[in-house]
C-alpha cells in the first residue's frame, strides 16, 4: 500500500469516527428526551429509548473497524513496499467504494444473490 492508500485509510478512519460520534451524540440526546417523557408516564418514550440505545450500541462497533484499519496502517508504515503482498483472506475492512456493501453481505449470509 502506498501513500495514496494510506491517506484513504486515514480518511476512512476519520469518517468512521465522525459518523459514530454523531450517531452516539444524537441518540444520547434523544435518549435523554425519551427518559424525561418516560418519567412523565409517556409509554412511547420507552420504545424510543430502547431504539436509541440500540443505535448507540451499533455505532460503537466503529471501534472494531477503526482498530482493524489502524493495524493495517501500522503494517503499511512498518513494512517495505516490496513486502506488502496482501493475503487475500485478510483484506478487510474494505475502504469506502471497495469490497461488498452491507446489503451484499446480508444477501450472501441469507443465501440470496445480489
Amino acid at each position: 500500500m502506498g501513500d495514496p492508500e494510506a491517506h484513504r485509510a486515514l480518511e476512512a478512519i476519520r469518517t468512521e469516527i465522525d459518523g459514530a460520534a454523531n450517531v452516539i451524540l444524537t441518540e444520547a440526546e434523544a435518549s435523554l428526551r425519551s427518559l424525561a417523557g418516560a418519567r412523565q408516564g409517556v409509554e412511547p418514550s420507552l420504545a424510543e429509548l430502547e431504539g436509541s440505545l440500540g443505535r448507540i450500541l451499533q455505532a460503537c462497533a466503529f471501534h472494531d473497524i477503526v482498530g482493524q484499519r489502524l493495524a493495517e496502517l501500522r503494517r503499511m508504515l512498518s513494512t517495505p513496499d516490496a513486502a506488502l503482498a496482501r493475503d487475500p483472506l485478510l483484506n478487510g475492512p474494505a475502504l469506502p467504494g471497495e469490497g461488498l456493501d452491507q446489503a451484499a453481505i446480508d444477501a450472501l449470509l441469507q443465501g440470496g444473490a445480489r
